[in-house]
């Protein structure tokens, strides 16, 4: 079924079993899936903003110190790791409408599921600031703020480049299938927790415009808002094109080692040796990049 014909059609889109790997239609799982960004990019975003009220007074003097930095950064870094690892089994764990843009500039997510997920995670943004704002006292304080001395054009800049950062590290560990994807979430997870560092005193480190945008609802300030978004919107294209050009020009051949468990090479001696079975044996499990051995029967 087209994407036009969804439109026209949107109770089959919603009812008819048409997904190939389970009982329900497209529309229900890709449904599902955006429930698990909501409920995902909730948990993260709460996570973080309450590791804000964790580390900082909750008066009007409070400021930054190195240990309150280092918190604020564990809390989202680790908060994310967390939840990447919860939901990228069940929607892809992206919890971020700059990470989502990014998917579909690179031809990983159609622009419908997109649109859904991007609300979904707007809105898990929006329950979480909620929940702390409720739960916390003092309200929520995490709101991203430019600081006094940074121009617009660098706060945009900073918040484009750790987005950049970001999502480069998103498609190249989790996107690109490899010997470390297994890791991704915990690698993606410290590279929020870096930028977190070196951000948070000057944009309060944003790089996901749901997180942004969540306590800008609660607390209504909205003064700079639209850098969150700029920015991170900004880091998406540029990450998008890089992908592009390292798939284009082919990379995995600059070095095609990188990812040999060096199984491929104890085949190839056996083969020279004339043993052909331990050759076999040898070849099976290796992911290699140059496990070229032939199959002995």
């Amino acid at each position: 079924m087209t994407a036009s014909s969804d439109l026209l059609n949107p109770t089959a889109f919603l009812f008819a079993p048409t997904h190939p790997r389970t009982p329900y239609s497209e529309g229900v799982v890709e449904l599902l899936q955006a429930l698990g960004e909501f409920i995902g990019t909730w948990f993260f975003v709460y996570t973080g903003l309450a590791g804000v009220n964790a580390a900082l007074s909750v008066t009007a003097t409070a400021s930054l110190d190195p240990a309150a930095v280092l918190s604020i950064a564990c809390a989202f870094g680790f908060g994310l790791a967390i939840n990447v690892s919860l939901w990228y089994r069940v929607s892809g764990g992206s919890l971020n409408p700059a990470v989502t843009l990014g998917l579909v500039l690179i031809g990983k997510l159609n622009v419908r599921k997109a649109a859904l997920y991007i609300v979904a995670e707007v809105l898990g943004g929006v329950v979480a600031a909620a929940f702390v704002n409720a739960l916390y006292p003092g309200g929520v304080i995490g709101v991203n703020k430019r600081a006094d001395g940074l121009s617009v054009a660098q706060a945009v800049f900073i918040e484009a480049f750790g987005t950049f950062l970001l999502i480069s590290t998103v498609f190249l560990t989790a996107v690109e299938k490899s010997r470390i994807t297994f890791l991704a979430p915990v690698l993606i997870g410290l590279v929020v927790f870096v930028l977190h560092l070196i951000l948070i005193p000057y944009t309060g480190c944003s790089v996901n415009p749901a997180r942004s945008f969540g306590p800008a609802v609660v607390t209504g300030d909205w003064k700079d808002q639209w850098i969150f978004w700029i920015g991170p919107v900004l880091g998406a294209v540029f990450a998008s094109v890089h992908y592009y050009f390292i798939t284009k020009i082919n990379y995995r051949v600059f070095n095609p080692d990188q990812d040999s468990d060096g199984l491929d090479l104890v085949a190839k001696s056996h083969l020279a040796n004339g043993d052909a079975k331990k050759a076999h044996v040898a070849s099976m499990p290796s992911l290699g990049a140059n496990a070229s051995c032939e199959t002995v029967v």
